[in-house]
């Protein structure tokens, strides 16, 4: 209720002549139509009346859930059928929300402090610049300043003294020493160097090129001799992208010590500018120059190092927050978008395709925990031939959980007559190569198009490629912007590049009239992947380091082939600035990845032993890291097969700083996982990012570990998420948990624990464990806007000893139901309710869970979660729990408190008024050791 695309019971079928409806419930809103009577009978002995579970029942019911599965339905709430050559969809459709129920919609976002008061958020924030300094303190120094700009600690409403951490300094001589030490031979490499061949990689006689250098060191390590390729200080332009394999193993890539080697994929340019024909028409200081034959295309443009702007309307400036409008706002006053909510667009309506064929795997299954995603499914072809390869889960036949249904996106705009004021001046926008920047409804991903056709006397404009920057689709557009055309060449640093007559055009940020000083230095992005080091499970790249070396200018990738890596809501290109696929003890240390346009790391296939440490991520396009493994392939498809290893497993990302990514692509995180196990995160700080902090896609193979991390900033420019989110919507039968004897699709239980989350800006809260999302232990952590959630057929999962601050809407724990012998957990945490939801006569609601009556006796206890021992604290000193029924009317009450309790349940857990701010913020001191 009040969530219309999550409503797990918004579209029963009338005409159904048994709706069961728990099972409804658990399916996510499927509609169900018993097959047989003896299927009926045990449905409703098992769930249709009141009283406890019947075990007895469990195998006639969970034979049941199949056969409902595996049989051609005439109606589901995603996918669509086998044969359906005319429309997309026999069951729901996207939403219609209306002008006003988008997130974005005349709501401001609530910012860093996320609505909580200042005398409770102020002193949070000080503390976790005081954990900031904690995990990394010593290794930045001064380079921390960014944590504490981006906690505004530095304004009135919070102002805290800077005193910088101290550095402890590494000596050059030590990088030296372990240089000559660690490696055999050692190669020089100097910019300087202009000619190619004429040395010998001595100090004294430098190499010209890292490529010469990887030539040479091939040639050495075969004879397993470790190599140091030593980076001399300055910049190292790479012609073509750095391959390297097998034969590069035991090979180390250095700066020198002391220097600053930088490692670009852009082309430095000479231009010789003159002042343009819109600069004297318009007296806007808009230069032009010739390129010629320096390069082919310019996507993305360097000026002194820093991000041009291609021309585009709405102005903005990617590399900034790309949020709403002010309240009162209209696009024409510099808001990034246009916005779907001032001014409805008509979209037009998905080309009509041929259904995708679905493959299903349907045993092993899960239905025993998960009968809403007991299968694996993937659809291939129809809407989904935009992806490489062309599948994804939600193409199948199969697709459940919040808002689920067939993928597809609008093929076009038929835009209002306000909403671009140059559009009867555009002369070219096809051949200028215009692309639209689209969010998806809801802000969950944005889509990037190019133009097949532009009308403008019917203000029609067709999407030609595109719509495959995500994984989940709609019929309607929300806000966007559009880039690349020329007459929208109006701002302060845009640039346009006339690929026709190669010329470049670009406004200076002067005063009219004002040249283009000559040493101000261009760089055009040429490659989007700077190095690439390709082995696999027999024969992989071994022992390969990349140590101290700067990497930039790489190109961007959203128009780039990009897949869907597994039940999540993600689509990525499988590529990045740093590509690494079949690798074994791969070492990336104390690098600075900075203003690379599309992935910044990336670790594929089969990889083991990975360390990813004391890295830099600044201003990156799309993900600053990654991971994402294969499964071995299916009747055409990729299937749920992982026990042949070829995944990243025990990879280590440790002590990373990572900040400002997503400037193009907004599904983008620091860290996404897909298709890997056995993943460690600790003692990272991520902050300032459009989506979630951290993006776990599927569950694979678990064992994960989450520990002493900093994560804040998040959900800036998109809705829901928060620090870390996670999905599980597909099974994978994977050896990670018990050997190749045993291969289950039961993965091991991941842990997060020792973290400081702060869900603020638009994150629904810290640990958002979505759809499917099952086996975790969450323990001892800190949460500002925190709270426990299981949707959509989660379950397994349990949140204990920690200290939740001001879960949004006061919930600190809600859960829809789980089979009874998975149940949730949330125990010994203490919970600091603000109190917004309620007042002492209507206290606030402090748990969402079901099995009751529909008033308010608990007659299913096994489907309520494991709690107790918690403490709970608001202005009123009063709580309520609301407990909702699974069998029709489906109602929802509340009770005190002390009426659960007076039933057996939630034991030990108490309730008071907020205490003072000092004993909340020592209680996060004890917990995270600080």
């Amino acid at each position: 209720p009040g969530d219309l695309d999550r409503s797990p019971i918004r579209i029963m079928r009338k005409s159904a002549t048994l709706i069961v409806v728990s099972l409804a419930v658990l399916l996510g809103g499927h509609s169900v139509q018993a097959a047989s009577p003896a299927c009926n009978a045990a449905l409703v002995e098992a769930y249709g009346g009141p009283g406890p579970l019947a075990p007895v029942k469990q195998p006639e019911y969970l034979a049941c859930i199949s056969k409902i599965f595996l049989q051609e339905m005439t109606v589901r709430e995603g996918g669509c059928n086998q044969g359906d050559q005319t429309s997309f969809c026999k069951g729901m459709t996207d939403p219609d929300r209306g002008a006003n129920s988008t997130p974005h919609a005349n709501i401001p976002n609530p910012g860093i402090s996320g609505g909580i008061p200042s005398e409770i958020d102020c002193p949070v924030r000080q503390l976790a610049w005081e954990y900031a300094k904690k995990i990394q303190g010593e290794l930045r120094g001064e380079s921390l300043k960014a944590v504490y700009d981006a906690l505004q600690l530095d304004g009135t409403e919070c102002p805290t003294n800077y005193v910088a951490p101290t550095q402890l300094v590494r000596d050059k001589n030590d990088r030296a020493a372990w240089i000559y030490s660690a490696h055999k031979t050692v190669l020089h490499v100097d910019p300087r160097q202009t000619k190619q061949g004429v040395s010998d990689g001595t100090q004294t006689s430098p190499l010209a090129s890292l490529h010469e250098a990887a030539r040479m060191a091939a040639v050495i390590s075969r004879e397993a001799r470790p190599v140091a390729i030593v980076l001399h200080g300055g910049i190292h332009v790479l012609e073509s992208t750095l391959e390297l394999g097998p034969e590069h193993s035991n090979v180390s890539i250095v700066s020198a010590p002391g220097e600053r080697a930088v490692v670009t994929g852009a082309v430095p340019l000479k231009l010789k500018w003159s002042p343009s024909d819109v600069n004297k028409a318009t007296g806007m200081n808009v230069y032009v120059a010739d390129v010629g034959s320096q390069v082919d295309e310019i996507l993305g443009l360097r000026v002194g190092g820093q991000r041009a702007i291609r021309a585009r309307y709405p102005n903005s400036d990617p590399e900034q927050m790309q949020d709403t409008c002010d309240q009162g706002k209209t696009s024409k006053e510099g808001c990034p978008y246009i916005m779907a909510f001032q001014e409805p667009q008509q979209w037009l309506p998905p080309k009509k395709i041929g259904s995708a064929r679905t493959v299903r795997i349907d045993t092993p299954n899960r239905y025993d925990v998960a009968p809403e995603f007991g299968i694996y499914a993937i659809g291939t072809g129809g809407a989904c031939s935009v992806y490489s390869p062309p599948e994804s889960y939600w193409c199948s036949n199969h697709t459940s959980g919040g808002g689920a249904f067939t993928f597809r996106t609008p093929s076009g705009l038929r835009y209002t007559p306000t909403a671009f004021p140059r559009a009867d001046k555009w002369s070219d926008p096809v051949g200028d190569g215009a692309v639209i920047n689209v969010w998806r409804p809801s802000r969950w991903s944005n889509w990037m198009f190019k133009w097949s056709n532009f009308d403008s006397k019917t203000r029609t404009i067709e999407f030609g490629e595109g719509g495959f920057q995500g994984a989940r689709g709609s019929d309607n557009g929300g806000d966007f912007f559009i880039e690349n055309i020329r007459e929208e060449l109006d701002s302060p640093r845009e640039f346009f590049y006339d690929a026709k007559a190669s010329k470049l055009y670009y406004f200076h940020n002067a005063t009219a009239g004002t040249p283009i000083p000559e040493d101000l230095e261009f760089e055009a992005t040429k490659l989007k992947t700077l190095v690439s080091v390709v082995g696999n499970q027999t024969h992989p790249v071994m022992n390969l380091a990349h140590v101290d070396v700067t990497f930039t200018g790489s190109r961007i990738q959203y128009f780039d082939p990009h897949g869907v890596p597994s039940g999540g809501d993600w689509a990525l290109q499988r590529d990045a600035a740093l590509f690494f696929e079949g690798t074994k003890n791969l070492n990336v240390t104390g690098c600075t990845i900075e203003r690379v346009d599309g992935n910044g790391l990336m670790l594929s296939g089969y990889t083991r032993g990975a360390v990813v440490a004391q890295n830099e991520f600044v201003w990156i396009g799309d993900t600053a890291m990654a991971t994402w493994g294969y499964t071995k392939e299916v009747d055409g498809a990729q299937g749920n097969d992982g026990t042949d290893g070829n995944q990243p497993r025990g990879s280590v990302f440790r002590e990373n700083l990572v900040h400002e990514n997503g400037a193009y692509s907004k599904q983008a995180s620091p860290f996404f996982q897909a298709k890997s196990a056995q993943t460690t995160l600790e003692r990272n700080i991520f902050f300032n990012g459009p989506r979630a902090g951290i993006n776990i896609n599927d569950g694979f193979g678990g064992g994960n570990i989450l520990q002493y991390n900093l994560v804040f900033n998040f959900c800036r420019e998109s809705s829901d998420h928060g620090p870390f989110n996670s999905w599980d919507r597909v099974p994978f039968l994977t050896d990670v948990p018990s050997g190749p004897s045993a291969p289950t699709l039961t993965p091991l239980y991941n842990e997060i624990h020792h973290n400081f989350l702060i869900a603020n800006y638009e994150s629904s809260m810290c640990v958002d464990n979505d759809d499917g999302s099952a086996y975790y232990k969450i323990d001892s952590n800190v949460c500002h806007g925190g709270g426990h959630k299981s949707d959509f057929a989660g379950h397994s999962k349990v949140t204990s000893n920690s200290l939740e601050i001001g879960p949004k809407n006061d919930a600190c724990i809600r859960v829809q139901p789980s089979m009874p012998q998975v149940p949730e957990g949330y125990m010994n945490n203490t919970c600091i309710q603000l109190g917004i939801t309620g007042s002492q006569a209507n206290p606030p609601v402090y748990a969402t869970v079901n099995g009751c009556d529909g008033n308010t006796t608990v007659t299913d206890p096994r489907l309520l979660p494991n709690m107790g021992n918690n403490r709970i604290f608001n202005p009123f000193g009063v709580v309520q729990v609301q407990c909702a029924q699974v069998t029709p009317p489906f109602k929802s009450t509340t009770m005190a408190l002390a009426e659960f309790q007076a039933q057996g349940y939630e034991k030990g857990t108490t309730i008071g008024k907020t205490p003072d701010v000092g004993k909340i913020i020592a209680q996060a001191r004890t917990i995270l050791g600080v």
